[in-house]
């Protein structure tokens, strides 16, 4: 079986599933565009070796040719942006595609959005995250969908002492006047750094002038930008991973996450506290790996529950890893996508 990812953007997720599926005794060849894995990813040429080959492209032209020249059974497609599946079928129309639908403009706000939709509809197999985001994929196709959450490797897990209390919080950060409002933290930090510390780490920290960072940096916010596997061991160090958002933030793209992040606190063994975020929730609430609140204020009244907590993640965690969550892309792959 001849497996070929491709993505404009070769992010952490893919990397996940790259990293189990090469241990199992995958060779599977990258296509990929955009930044070099990025700064909350992995070491390039480490993870470069999971690969049976690598390709970058930085424009379509060049892209082309790589599908034209990569000899491959099927494609498994990373989006977004979307637009790759389109492109691949309008190249080689007998194509077959897995597509990974790990975001979608119809979780963040109103409107239609036509690239997604026919990148939906030429796919063979679609790839969801989480239950809610299966069950909004149903409502726009009738392809197979297959959830594979983001859960790390358990290779890749690890377990310190707290050294530095309080709570942290990585990925994507905005300012109140972004488009992006799920990711502006502006309210419930402040609440938070009344009580505790604050960490945040996120690849829009940047030295120089630089808005966001400028931003958090009044509101006593330790922050850094790290790559990823050290992400991982710092995380560790923390009393409490938060996951959500707060007040006109808890909004509609929450209800569909189950983000990286909350799979990365997994792997660094603290617990999490669950604002707004109801399908990571279902997951702490059944295992007691943390605590579900509706407001900040609420945590601190529970903050000694990460105690208890922590020893039922470390207990439960490896049932948790994309070692065990992986079955499902497995079973595609050994069957082919038909």
């Amino acid at each position: 079986m001849n497996i070929t990812m491709i993505c404009n953007y070769a992010g952490i997720r893919m990397l996940k599933e790259a990293f189990v599926l090469h241990n199992l005794g995958y060779q599977i060849n990258l296509i990929f565009g955009g930044p070099i894995f990025g700064p909350l990813t992995s070491n390039d040429a480490a993870a470069c070796k999971w690969f049976k080959s690598v390709h970058y492209f930085t424009n379509k032209d060049q892209l082309a040719t790589l599908i034209s020249t990569v000899e491959t059974d099927f494609y498994h497609v990373y989006a977004e942006p979307y637009g790759l599946t389109a492109f691949i079928k309008y190249l080689k129309p007998e194509a077959k595609i897995l597509l990974e639908c790990q975001d979608s403009g119809y979780w963040k706000t109103e409107g239609t959005f036509e690239d997604e939709d026919k990148d939906v509809e030429l796919s063979d197999v679609i790839v969801a995250v989480s239950e809610a985001c299966k069950k909004e994929l149903e409502t726009r196709t009738d392809k197979e969908i297959i959830i594979i959450p983001s859960a790390c490797p358990q290779k890749w897990f690890t377990k310190w002492e707290e050294s530095q209390p309080g709570i942290c919080n990585q990925g994507g950060h905005t300012v109140p006047s972004d488009p992006l409002p799920w990711r502006d933290y502006t309210e419930i930090y402040e609440t938070l750094s009344k009580k505790t510390q604050v960490y945040a780490y996120s690849p829009q920290f940047t030295g120089g002038v630089n808005l966001i960072t400028d931003h958090y940096k009044s509101l006593n916010v330790k922050m850094a930008n790290i790559e990823y596997k050290k992400l991982i061991k710092i995380m560790a160090s923390h009393t409490w991973n938060l996951v959500g958002n707060y007040k006109k933030f808890k909004d509609k793209m929450w209800t569909f996450m189950l983000p990286n992040k909350f799979y990365d606190a997994v792997a660094a063994g603290i617990p999490s506290v669950v604002i707004g975020c109801p399908e990571v929730a279902k997951i702490v609430n059944k295992y007691k790996i943390g605590i579900e609140c509706d407001n900040p204020d609420e945590l601190f009244d529970r903050w000694d529950e990460n105690k208890v907590a922590k020893e039922n993640l470390l207990s439960v965690r490896d049932e948790l890893s994309m070692d065990n969550q992986i079955q499902p892309l497995v079973d595609i792959y050994e069957r082919g996508i038909i």
